[in-house]
């Protein structure tokens, strides 16, 4: 069965349990680390982690007379550290069978989003990690054709399989390769197209260490769009601060593209009307999940971000 399916199966009978606001033990997953969410007597809420050691910490204060409206202040813990600004915005959402604790920096823009799990912060950062690696490629320079699927690796019409490595329990970007005439370590860098490969092994202190490359995996699949899933993998900056601001812009386009969108801007025109998968529409008609709503979202406040591009590597 395909393990995607299953995650989502379980995340959404967990949260349909949870709808009602948030509870004392529910985890809170910001797309790094999982918070512990303690309701104190005051109706306040403890968020908790620990990250690499390092202790995580902040508070939820209700808004009066604004359900599901809070305040992010800061933890009695001293040593702990508060990912958000003291004063942010927060709000809980529950739609579409998921709930999730939206921080916005200032009045609208999004800052990230924290998802009711009822998994460990290694699981879901491994799953949100293979849909963005999914799919059919072609190699450059080489000319195989590689498929990348939820738990299995085609090479050229032989079947492998592949781990996703992970640092701390954080996906460092590398994929073990086994079985296959390519077997290896491969580092995936993200790009517009598909992805730069670097092949290369770990250090005896853990660090992974090119040593060739980089080549290309180019998306082949005429009729799945390259961005596909920003349809139905929730976003956040985890995720986004890998890719270009140019190619946000198409990532987050092509949310809108996928429902037939008739663009206005002239090089959107020519970029998706050059995708065998594009199906212009009606715009009226157009209805986007919540999903979809949220990561259009979030990528609109990532490409906003001052020198957002300056450590990305595509």
């Amino acid at each position: 069965m395909n393990k995607l399916f299953v995650f989502g199966a379980a995340l959404l009978t967990a949260l349909s349990l949870q709808a009602q606001g948030i509870k004392s033990g529910t985890l809170w997953y910001d797309g790094s680390i999982n918070y512990e969410a303690t309701v104190r007597q005051d109706g306040s809420v403890l968020m908790a982690a620990m990250a690499e050691g390092q202790e995580m910490e902040f508070v939820l204060v209700p808004k009066e007379g604004q359900p599901g409206a809070y305040t992010v202040a800061e933890g009695s813990n001293e040593g702990a550290v508060n990912p958000f600004g003291p004063g942010q915005n927060v709000k809980y959402r529950h739609q579409d069978g998921m709930t999730v604790l939206c921080v916005y920096d200032g009045p609208t823009t999004l800052d990230n989003i924290l998802v009711m799990t009822p998994d460990d912060s290694r699981f879901n950062n491994i799953w949100g990690w293979i849909p963005q690696i999914k799919g059919l490629y072609k190699t450059d320079p080489y000319g195989y054709e590689i498929e990348i699927k939820d738990d299995a690796l085609v090479v050229a019409g032989s079947r492998g399989r592949y781990e996703v490595m992970t640092f701390n329990d954080i996906v460092i970007g590398v994929m073990k390769v086994e079985g296959t005439t390519l077997d290896g370590y491969w580092q995936l860098v993200p790009t517009l197209e598909g992805f730069k490969v670097y092949s290369g092994s770990f250090d005896e202190y853990g660090i992974f260490k090119t040593t060739d490359g980089p080549y290309s995996l180019v998306a082949s699949d005429r009729y799945t769009p390259r961005f596909n899933f920003a349809s139905y993998l929730l976003l956040n900056k985890f995720i986004l601060r890998n890719y270009k601001k140019s190619t946000l812009r198409i990532m987050r386009n092509s949310i809108l593209a996928r429902h037939g969108y008739r663009f206005q801007s002239s090089d959107l025109q020519t970029y998706f009307g050059s995708q065998d998968w594009y199906m212009p529409q009606n715009n009226d008609a157009i209805k986007l999940s919540f999903v979809e709503q949220l990561n259009i979202e979030m990528i609109k406040a990532a490409e906003a971000e001052p020198g957002h591009d300056d450590y990305v590597n595509e």
